[in-house]
């Protein structure tokens, strides 16, 4: 038998010491522990455990939910205009008062005032205004030359009216040739006076032998006016070139089949004086 051993003066000195130590440990201990465990349950999520699948849940495939993928995103088709198969086939050079092409030729002014200078015995000579009411235009035109307190007068003024039948384009046009050329009708009535004075002489004495003698036979002389009146009226059909669809200057030519009437008896002579075909023309820039 082993004998126990023997206890030295430093077993006796440590014997309380050891036991001041064992409840430091284990409070040590306890400590560690109660942290430990209140660091892994604030990790945990507080809640009731998620439900674990049943055995038969796991066996039986017909309680398993079919895979469904996700939809996806598609995306819009463009929408595209229906083909105009029932449209004509247009020809070149027809352009509409809008400006898209039309199967015939159409009315295309696209102007609002007009202003310049024309010539016509029918609708006037001299400064111009035109007025544009779409396809329809109506002109004013006057020219007058007075003189002599109104002995002499030279007077010539009328209106006028346009109507656009047809207009071209012509966008690959060379040289001197218009980009537009339109097709009008075009009719007026103007008031032409003409006043011309001239003297006459006569002898002082009425018997006078040598009315040409002017010291034995003096002579007054007298001023004498002559004065003519006439209406005119006129219709015909004509082309203007240039500045129709759009600002810039125009050239218009016409013939208009012209009625003269007298209004004042110079030969003793009232009413229709002539019928003629008269041309007309007239340079204006529209805008």
């Amino acid at each position: 038998m082993r004998s126990p051993p023997l206890l030295g003066p430093t077993a006796l000195t440590d014997a309380p010491l050891r036991a001041r130590r064992r409840p430091f440990a284990w409070a040590c201990t306890l400590a560690c522990a109660v942290f430990g465990t209140a660091s892994v349950a604030g990790a945990q999520p507080v809640g009731p455990a998620p439900e674990r699948p049943t055995s038969a849940t796991a066996t039986d495939p017909a309680a398993v939910p079919p895979y469904q993928p996700p939809p996806m995103a598609v995306a819009p088709l463009p929408v595209r205009e229906p083909p105009a198969a029932h449209a004509p086939q247009l020809p070149a050079g027809a352009l509409s008062v809008g400006g898209a092409a039309d199967p015939e030729p159409t009315r295309g002014q696209n102007n609002v005032h007009g202003l310049g200078f024309s010539a016509s015995y029918s609708s006037g000579s001299g400064f111009t205004y035109r007025r544009y009411f779409g396809d329809t235009a109506v002109q004013f035109a006057g020219l007058a030359v007075i003189q002599n307190r109104g002995d002499d007068a030279w007077i010539l003024a009328g209106i006028g009216a346009t109507q656009y039948l047809l207009v071209w384009h012509q966008p690959n046009s060379r040289g001197l040739l218009p980009a537009v050329t339109a097709l009008r009708l075009t009719g007026g009535t103007s008031v032409f006076h003409d006043a011309t004075s001239t003297q006459n002489f006569v002898p002082v004495k009425e018997a006078c032998a040598e009315p040409f003698d002017l010291v034995a036979c003096p002579v007054d002389a007298v001023p004498t006016t002559t004065k003519r009146t006439m209406a005119n009226l006129g219709v015909g059909i004509g082309f203007e070139f240039g500045g129709v669809m759009r600002s810039g200057f125009s050239l218009s030519l016409d013939l208009l089949l012209t009625a003269a009437f007298k209004l004042t008896a110079t030969d003793s002579r009232r009413g229709l004086a002539f019928i003629y075909p008269l041309p007309q023309m007239a340079l204006i820039y529209n805008w």
